[in-house]
């Protein structure tokens, strides 16, 4: 991908520091939506996200993978994995989005480990980073009443609210820690289209470091330019180019946030071939330079595309 070609995605990325932010100021957060999606961009945070749709149709981009999504489905997604949901056009699409601290969750899957269980831990994905559930409709009204139960205390924040709020996360693990003996993860979205895209984004996971051009890709997969370019942006909404951007600039961000790494070393690590466009790929695409990005450690965390 040359310098040229990766100017195109100064418009693709959403510049996220929301979710981080509320999970700074408290280690749960959950919304109901109804309308449009409001983030039709990839982007990533450093905590677990739990997302279950009620009605209408869609695809999950989750970590390198292509969920289908319907009423009942329920897709986890691990911490900074870059994400970005799609809705069936005029179908309404009615969703909990549940956000929980890396920290808060995991804390809570070892005071449940220490007592022999292990229903938290099952429903993190772990070895993916995403998972995909399809919940039957008994199963879908009693976590829609926890969760529209957990919504109520975050937005009312009565005396001990947080108390409440803990609580309700158990009975939501509970209930699935015992759904989970009924289910077995969804498929990923399946075909042949399906699954090269998702090689595309394996190819770039693999190769992020690397001067990457498409043609090594079609020569890789057999197939024309435009039709990979085509296929891919009909599943993902994305181009290649704008995928790969998004993948470099996460690494680079976790390059930043883990030493002292200089930061030509960084640019190279992520892929990025010249310090200065790297820079300025970055600015644009965060809002901060990267120099400024490390100095502000985990008040900037959010600033995931």
């Amino acid at each position: 991908m040359t310098a040229d070609d990766q100017t195109v995605v100064q418009e693709v990325f959403f510049v996220d520091d929301v979710t981080n932010s509320a999970l700074l100021a408290f280690p749960v957060g959950c919304v109901f939506r109804t309308q449009d999606i409001q983030q039709p961009f990839l982007h990533a945070h450093d905590g677990y996200e739990l997302y279950l749709c009620l009605s209408g149709r869609g695809k999950m981009l989750a970590g390198g993978r292509v969920h289908e999504v319907a009423p009942g489905s329920l897709v986890a997604i691990q911490p900074g994995a870059l994400h970005m949901p799609r809705s069936v056009p005029e179908e309404p699409f009615h969703r909990y989005i549940l956000s929980i601290d890396k920290g808060y969750l995991e804390k809570l899957a070892g005071t449940e480990a220490a007592l022999g269980g292990n229903a938290v831990a099952r429903w993190l994905p772990r070895e993916e980073p995403s998972l995909c559930w399809r919940l039957n409709g008994r199963q879908v009204l009693a976590l829609q009443d926890i969760l529209g139960q957990l919504e109520r205390e975050l937005e009312e924040r009565k005396e001990c609210f947080s108390l409440a709020v803990h609580s309700l996360v158990l009975q939501l693990f509970v209930a699935l820690g015992r759904y989970r003996e009924e289910q077995t993860p969804a498929t990923a979205v399946s075909g042949e289209r399906k699954q090269l895209v998702e090689e595309i984004m394996g190819w770039v996971a693999e190769e992020y470091r690397e001067s990457l051009r498409i043609e090594s890709l079609c020569r890789r997969f057999h197939l024309s330019r435009s039709y990979l370019h085509r296929i891919f942006k009909q599943e993902t909404g994305l181009s290649i180019t704008e995928y790969l951007i998004a993948y470099r600039i996460n690494k680079a961000k976790e390059y930043l946030e883990s030493g002292s790494m200089p930061l030509a070393e960084v640019a190279l690590s992520s892929g990025f071939q010249d310090l200065s466009h790297f820079c300025r790929m970055f600015k644009r695409l965060t809002g901060v330079t990267p120099g400024h990005y490390r100095k502000s450690g985990a008040d900037l965390k959010g600033y995931h595309a």
